[in-house]
């Protein structure tokens, strides 16, 4: 079950919903977020990251539900960056890439269910249609590894 927080919003016209947005790993930028305002790192790196990591949450910010999905791997790839920065023990960031990684198979599961978005899915090409099919694979190699943990 996802936190309210984090539950899949599936615009009612995904390719002009400007009001709706969508964020894929706030689990993960609320960890990070919150190790900037109360790191033990040293004094001058901390302050250093808080900017870089707000304009990272601004960008990662998509009003389209393909969009965001097709970001994620980008995304998380900036954020695992950042916390090795901040020297996050591994289980921790784990835990919150996790929750970030079910909201991503949510929002996922329910584009898929959209027609429109579906649509949206299938008119891919190129480059952007290799990175969605990139996060769809990604989701699927979630889904094994979770499978096999219960």
């Amino acid at each position: 079950m996802l936190p309210s927080s984090q539950s899949a919003v599936i615009p009612s016209n995904p390719g002009t919903s400007l009001d709706t947005k969508i964020v894929i790993y706030q689990a993960l930028i609320a960890l990070l977020e919150g190790t900037c305002t109360t790191s033990n790192g040293s004094p001058g790196e901390v302050p250093n990251l808080q900017p870089t990591l707000e304009a990272h949450r601004l960008s990662m910010t998509s009003g389209s539900v393909v969009g965001a999905i097709m970001d994620s791997l980008k995304n998380r790839k900036i954020l695992l960056e950042v916390a090795s920065q901040l020297g996050l023990k591994d289980f921790i960031v784990r835990a919150a890439l996790r929750a970030d990684e079910e909201h991503l198979v949510a929002l996922l599961v329910s584009a898929l269910e959209s027609k429109p978005i579906e649509n949206s899915i299938l008119t891919l090409e190129d480059d952007s249609a290799q990175c969605f099919i990139d996060v769809v694979q990604d989701v699927r190699i979630f889904l094994l590894s979770t499978c096999l943990r219960i």
